[in-house]
């Protein structure tokens, strides 16, 4: 008997988060360009010190963008004509902390944060520390899923399989997020250095899955 067995194998992992991130967002605006490069960096230094008081060195803190942008007011002048007018500039300093899962340090550097003269858009996610690892389990389960099928769709069709012959796999960059929702930035602004501990918790785990097809001839 020949001929070729095509087999689509499905890896799937589920795993527990191991590090927490946070993202921090800061703006400061001013009409001079040059204050709000100054108000930038003075709320840059207030985060660092107050994260230091944590354990965080000023190399923890990393950058994942800056933008500068001006800004416009739609108003309507005395005649009733509507403009656009300048109100300023805009430094928007995108910011990322990262370190391992420990819900009691989460609390401490939220409190850090919040002692900080800076008010912050704040995200917080669970992940893992080494994606490697775990895109490369998801290939493995694949491609026994995919052997497991193969086997017995051979053998039940009275065939056995021979050689593999081709693999068809498009690269995807799955999302290892933990789906669990961490919001907290009205209640940080509010409770300032009162929010010393985060409550126990444990975030879900973080499952995904990737595809990739198998050739296989039929003996």
């Amino acid at each position: 008997m020949s001929g070729r067995i095509s087999v689509k194998g499905e890896g799937k992992v589920s795993l527990s988060p191991d590090q927490i991130i946070i993202d921090l967002t800061l703006q400061a605006k001013d009409m001079d360009y040059s204050r709000a490069a100054e108000l930038a960096e003075k709320q840059i230094s207030s985060l660092k010190k107050a994260l230091s008081r944590t354990g965080f060195s000023s190399d923890d803190l990393r950058t994942a963008a800056f933008n500068v942008r001006t800004e416009y007011e739609g108003t309507h002048d005395e005649n009733g004509v509507y403009r656009n007018v300048f109100s300023g500039y805009i430094c928007i300093h995108q910011l990322r902390l990262s370190f391992p899962m420990d819900t009691d340090r989460l609390g401490e550097t939220l409190s850090a944060v919040s002692s900080s003269d800076t008010q912050p858009e704040l995200n917080v996610s669970f992940t893992l520390s080494d994606t490697e690892a775990a895109k490369d389990e998801l290939l493995r389960s694949a491609a026994e899923n995919a052997r497991k099928k193969a086997d017995i769709l051979a053998s039940a069709s009275g065939a056995s399989l021979g050689k593999l012959v081709e693999i068809r796999y498009n690269v995807n960059e799955p999302d290892f997020v933990s789906p669990t929702s961490y919001e907290m930035n009205d209640c940080l602004r509010a409770c300032g250095t009162g929010f010393s501990k985060a409550i126990s918790f444990r975030p879900e785990n973080i499952s995904v899955s990737d595809t990739a097809v198998f050739i296989w001839e039929l003996i």
